[in-house]
């Protein structure tokens, strides 16, 4: 017994010579090299095994066992002599114990006098590798964008935020086009709101995401809704102290929402107008950058426009 080797770590290779009573050393014999067994983590809770090819007797296949125990192992599968390597795609739950075996394609049979009763001579096996201390991997498709909403024509960079290491990916921007890149940019020419998806995909193994109304794309200005009112927002650029003047034929109860570059609100306010209005939007606490200013009546959009701040 090779005490000093730990076939849990590598595979070994070895050489037998004979002594006689005389001291003589006959030839070495035939290489026998072990099989050593890893295994890790695949896809969707798929476990991938690796082993070293066993050097030695003549086989046909290499048996790989599978249990969840190392002495409770059924026949899994039977692969060619020249394979180095098997994913299992629907293992059980739970740690998972593998182990290769190679049976030599003509018997060896020993001497029953001398030899160990039932031993068998005919099998080289590797390590026992288990699951226990590894995690799954699964695919999932994820993604964001730089802005999400803009005064159009607006481009967009998407940022491909898959886990579970993608290798193609296919878009869908909601208006019609697409894009096979992993990083994508992507210019909106018209107005609207617009559901962006992404498939992400490992060879065969795909995960979709959808996201609703990702992206919407505003003109730039006045937007006719029905509504007898003019609008305006000065000045612009400035240090964040905007006026917006509302000429309004009516009465009507208003809401103003601003948005920052990545689509969050930062401010709101409800107030009335009433013929012609001033209003007085303090914004300087917010940093420098592009925002984005919706105002509303109580059923509809009446105005969208663009500001910038900047110091």
């Amino acid at each position: 017994v090779d005490v000093n080797s730990n076939p849990a770590i590598k595979a070994y290779r070895y050489k037998i010579a004979a002594v006689d009573t005389y001291g003589g050393l006959t030839l070495l014999g035939n290489y026998h090299k072990t099989i050593h067994l890893t295994i890790n983590a695949g896809l969707n809770g798929s476990w991938n095994l690796i082993w070293d090819g066993y050097e030695g007797f003549a086989f046909n296949s290499y048996r790989i066992y599978r249990g969840t125990n190392s002495n409770n192992m059924s026949l899994l599968t039977q692969l060619a002599s020249t394979a180095t390597s098997y994913t299992d795609l629907n293992p059980p739950t739970g740690t998972i114990y593998y182990q290769i075996e190679v049976i030599k394609t003509t018997g060896c049979y020993p001497d029953t006098v001398n030899a160990k009763a039932n031993t068998n001579y005919n099998t080289s096996r590797s390590n026992t590798a288990n699951s226990g201390n590894m995690s799954p991997v699964y695919l999932t498709a994820d993604f964001n964008a730089d802005v999400q909403t803009g005064i159009w024509p607006i481009q967009v960079l998407f940022n491909d935020l898959s886990s579970g290491m993608p290798t193609s990916w296919h878009w869908d921007f909601g208006d019609g086009n697409s894009s096979i890149e992993q990083l994508p940019a992507h210019t909106y020419n018209n107005t609207g709101v617009y559901t962006v998806s992404l498939v992400a995909c490992h060879g065969e193994i795909c995960d979709t995401t959808v996201k609703t109304d990702y992206i919407e794309v505003l003109p730039n200005g006045i937007v006719e809704v029905g509504v007898e009112m003019s609008t305006k927002l000065y000045p612009n650029p400035n240090d964040g102290n905007f006026t917006l003047e509302i000429n309004d034929k009516g009465s009507h109860e208003l809401e103003v929402h601003i948005y920052n570059a990545l689509g969050s609100e930062v401010y709101s306010e409800k107030f009335h107008s009433n013929g012609n209005t001033h209003k007085s939007l303090q914004l300087s606490t917010l940093p420098t950058g592009v925002y984005y200013v919706h105002l509303n009546t109580r059923e509809k959009n009446v105005y969208r426009t663009k500001v910038v701040i900047q110091r």
